[in-house]
């Protein structure tokens, strides 16, 4: 077995499918030679030549379907898409934030349309992989592709066992609260700011990109930091070492997300993760203490509550769940990609 992988992610200033993409390259032996772009015309001969399987990262952020068509049908060996999130389920929400927030406001969301994703998925994956059951339930609510169509549900590696250690000793009891990623709707921004309107002795610092749907985004951050002094928004973070080190609290309350790679390393380094009910981190996160419904009481209560938590606690939270991080491991992630492999 020999993979190879392509990609359309490549220098979109992305926060959460880099760190994933990167991990994933590793697990599977995939190194920078074995990586393409679907520019790259004269990769498929290659690729065909020398590797046994494709492995398609693919970001729905695309205007035409007409490059992809023409790199995908020179491919002869297997093609396993990673559906990494729901395309359709962005735009919902998309249409739902102007709706509500800006309804003179045009779409500006840029995306194959649902019959052209459908055609990729249909006519070009020999098989799928999802990082949650959320969006692989998600994914036949939109798209229609053959029953006998392997797919499998394996979730983002986040270190070799033994390597996956919760480490206490970055833990530290402050007002600061962080969040790195998309500052989007869906990743629920909105409602952290209106948490933190009432609570002024809290700051957030926001560090991220505008990414997917820029204008939206764009206006969505801009609102909050005009009417929240105690909010602000960072960029890209140049080392993740510095939120570990100066943050007591990682804030994730989106109203839909596939896999929230910075929730995971925030257990491991010592930051306490406030998590809303949607997000399918909780899949892999049993009996964690910290979660909140998107209503405002609710989140200004768990922050209140972890804030007011004894450290011998907080480190007692972390501790415990080490054992469901530890399932977050390459390994099994190989032997599940093995798996999948068998059934094409």
């Amino acid at each position: 077995m020999k993979l190879c992988a392509v990609s359309n992610y490549n220098g979109k200033g992305y926060i959460n499918e880099p760190l994933i993409l990167k991990e994933l390259y590793s697990t599977l032996g995939i190194d920078i030679h074995d990586t393409y772009t679907f520019r790259d015309f004269n990769a498929p001969y290659i690729i065909n030549k020398k590797y046994t399987h494709l492995i398609i990262n693919y970001d729905y952020k695309a205007s035409s379907i007409q490059m992809y068509l023409e790199f995908l049908k020179e491919i002869k060996i297997p093609k396993i898409f990673i559906i990494d999130t729901i395309p359709e389920e962005h735009r919902r929400l998309n249409r739902e934030f102007l709706l509500k927030y800006y309804p003179h406001v045009s779409e500006g969301f840029t995306a194959l349309s649902q019959k052209f994703q459908n055609i990729l998925y249909e006519e070009y994956a020999d098989a799928l992989v999802f990082f949650n059951q959320r969006d692989k339930n998600l994914f036949s609510k939109y798209y229609t592709v053959s029953t006998n169509k392997p797919m499998a549900v394996i979730p983002p590696s986040i270190g070799k066992e033994k390597d996956i250690k919760v480490n206490i000793g970055n833990l530290k009891q402050n007002k600061n609260i962080v969040y790195n990623g998309i500052p989007s709707y869906f990743n629920g921004l909105h409602i952290t700011g209106q948490a933190l309107y009432n609570l002024q002795d809290f700051n957030l610092d926001i560090y991220g990109t505008h990414g997917r749907t820029d204008l939206n985004n764009q206006l969505l951050i801009n609102d909050l930091l005009r009417s929240l002094p105690n909010v602000k928004f960072k960029a890209r973070v140049r080392r993740l070492q510095d939120l570990y080190e100066n943050y007591h609290m990682y804030i994730h309350l989106p109203i839909y997300d596939s896999f929230d790679y910075c929730t995971f390393k925030s257990i491991l380094n010592g930051v306490i993760p406030i998590i809303g009910k949607n997000s399918s981190s909780l899949e892999f996160l049993k009996d964690y203490p910290f979660t909140t419904s998107d209503r405002i009481e609710n989140i200004e209560y768990t922050i209140n509550i972890l804030s007011r938590s004894n450290k011998t606690t907080l480190e007692q939270v972390l501790i415990n769940q080490e054992a469901n991080l530890k399932e977050l491991n390459n390994e099994a992630s190989v032997e599940k990609y093995k798996n999948l492999i068998k059934s094409i």
